[in-house]
């Protein structure tokens, strides 16, 4: 359908039908963007944990008393490089 004057019944039709296919194709360009956004996420969520993990594992060799001088002293640095921002207790 080009114009109205084919069928103006038609010619309505159709163009709700373009529209609607516009909105579609907006719709799923902006899913892809969220898909990319939970991705982003994602990563970043599974890198927090990761470094969640490190830490616990050094907090667990500090709370053992057996780990004394050179050993401990690594292991409390290992922890503060792990936690930026958390204070050295050496």
């Amino acid at each position: 359908m080009s114009d109205a004057t084919d069928d103006g019944a038609a010619y309505a039709v159709a163009q709700r039908v373009r529209s609607d296919v516009g909105a579609l194709s907006s719709a799923n360009e902006q899913l892809g963007n969220v898909k990319g956004l939970i991705s982003t996420t994602i990563t970043a969520l599974n890198n927090v944990s990761n470094t969640l993990s490190k830490a616990r594992e050094v907090l667990v060799k500090l709370a053992d008393n057996s780990n004394v001088g050179s050993v401990r002293a690594q292991y409390a640095k290992q922890y503060t490089g792990n936690c930026p921002g958390t204070p050295s207790r050496t």
